[in-house]
């Protein structure tokens, strides 16, 4: 037998599963092998050693504080693996929707633009048509076709749009979700 060999066989051997016949082979190698046998004699009394050890038990403490990280990390793991595909979803559902939010936004300023140029125009023609303390009331009123006032109301119609829409995205992720995990 190669000293590689009896090596292999040591663990075994030490365990008390090794076979009589590889056994009866180990002990004649050991026989004629003194290295061979120094390594076994060091793992026989490693064995023993560890063997004679006492075991001691882990504080109270301890052992909660594992398992409270333990039911930590698995309620994470449980969140990550709900919200991370819902998450991703809305971030697709927002690019494929970013287009249509753009030509929304451009609609409502256009017709909010409309709006006010032909609510400014009919106070001064009622200015004129009344005259008097009214119609200087209605002159004194302060231009509303202003870009900027546009720009906010159009910007709070697209805010509400947007919500509109993520809430309903939302709805319907939710639903598809629950209708793969039942």
């Amino acid at each position: 037998m190669k000293c590689e060999d009896a090596r292999y066989l040591f663990d075994l051997a030490i365990d008390g599963t090794l076979d009589s016949g590889r056994a009866n082979g180990l002990a004649k190698h050991l026989e004629d092998c003194e290295r061979c046998t120094r390594e076994y004699e060091l793992l026989c009394r490693v064995d023993h050693a560890l063997d004679s050890l006492r075991v001691e038990r882990a504080p109270a403490w301890l052992t909660e504080a594992v398992m409270k990280s333990i039911a930590r990390r698995r309620a994470l793991e449980r969140v990550t693996r709900i919200t991370a595909p819902l998450i991703a979803a809305a971030s697709i559902g927002f690019c494929v929707l970013r287009p249509m939010l753009d030509t929304a936004f451009q609609m409502v300023a256009g017709m909010f633009d409309s709006a006010v140029s032909g609510l400014s125009r009919s106070c001064r023609q009622m200015a004129h048509v009344l005259g008097g303390k009214e119609a200087a009331v209605l002159e004194r009123a302060p231009d509303l076709s202003n870009e900027s006032v546009a720009a906010v109301v159009a910007a709070g119609a697209v805010a509400a749009f947007l919500i509109v829409e993520a809430v309903r995205l939302w709805r319907q992720l939710a639903l598809a979700w629950c209708r793969t995990r039942h």
